[in-house]
């Protein structure tokens, strides 16, 4: 070989060398953006994904929260408690005696008072209504639970039977009143 020729083969050994070191450097760079930006978007996919977590740890606390508020709240009406004030007399706010709205006369015939207080029911006639409570110159009080139905029918003709619920802390939550055969009823 001539050596003209063997130095013209090196210097195109060298320059393909180059131009291959140029073109991997050129590959390696492309491929390092190229795993750069796929590196970026995996970040902000997961700064997504991690963001959405906590949206739902935050609704989740949240619910737990309102939904114990709530069985407070219920908890604590199941706890309140009520009377019951029965009234007898000529008007809503005079009492004479809570039999004489029961029982039986020459103007009419014997009633009864229903009384469930949770889950204990009974029906009451003139001769054991007072055990159901307290008689007062203001009424018969009987004790309620939260859970209750009153139901009681008026038997005298000239008198008014009344009935009137209030709450623990005394507001008055039903007030009724009726005259001969009336029924005065109230639930919770």
């Amino acid at each position: 070989m001539n050596i003209k020729k063997i130095k013209l083969l090196t210097l195109l050994l060298i320059t393909l060398s180059v131009v291959g070191c140029e073109n991997k450097a050129a590959t390696e760079k492309a491929a390092t953006e190229k795993a750069a930006t796929e590196k970026a978007q995996l970040a902000a996919e997961v700064e997504k994904m991690r963001q959405a977590i906590v949206d739902l740890e935050r609704e989740r606390l949240e619910a737990e929260a309102k939904e114990s508020q709530e069985r407070e709240q219920i908890a604590a009406a199941e706890k309140e408690t009520y009377e019951a004030i029965l009234t007898c007399g000529m008007g809503t706010d005079d009492h004479i005696n809570i039999l004489a709205c029961f029982a039986k006369s020459g103007y009419g015939a014997a009633t009864e008072l229903e009384l469930k207080n949770d889950n204990v029911y009974g029906m009451y006639k003139v001769h054991n209504i007072s055990s159901l409570g307290q008689e007062y110159r203001d009424g018969l009080h009987i004790k309620l639970s939260h859970h209750f139905f009153i139901k009681a029918q008026n038997s005298h003709n000239l008198l008014t039977l009344s009935l009137k619920v209030i709450d623990s802390k005394g507001n008055v939550q039903y007030q009724k009143s009726a005259g001969q055969y009336g029924v005065v009823s109230v639930e919770n």
